[in-house]
C-alpha cells in the first residue's frame, strides 16, 4: 500500500463504510415499550438483546439477523 509516495508493507486492510444495518432501521419505526420509552433510548449505549432474538420490554419483538 502507498501512502504519500511511502511504500508500507500490510497483512491485511480493511475498508467500512460506517453503514448501520442493525439498530437504524429498528429506529425508524419508532417503537415505544411498555412505559412510553423508545427502543432508541433504551439502546442509547448500544444494542441490548436476549440471545440475539428477543428485548426485554417488548414482548412481542423477535429480531432475525444473519451477519
Amino acid at each position: 500500500m502507498a501512502v504519500d509516495n511511502k511504500l508500507y508493507e500490510v497483512d491485511v486492510l480493511i475498508l467500512t463504510t460506517g453503514f448501520d444495518a442493525m439498530t437504524s432501521p429498528l429506529f425508524a419505526l419508532g417503537l415505544q415499550w411498555k412505559i412510553n420509552k423508545k427502543l432508541s433510548e433504551k439502546w442509547q449505549n448500544g444494542p441490548r438483546i436476549y440471545l440475539g432474538y428477543t428485548v426485554s420490554g417488548f414482548p412481542n419483538l423477535f429480531l432475525v439477523t444473519d451477519p
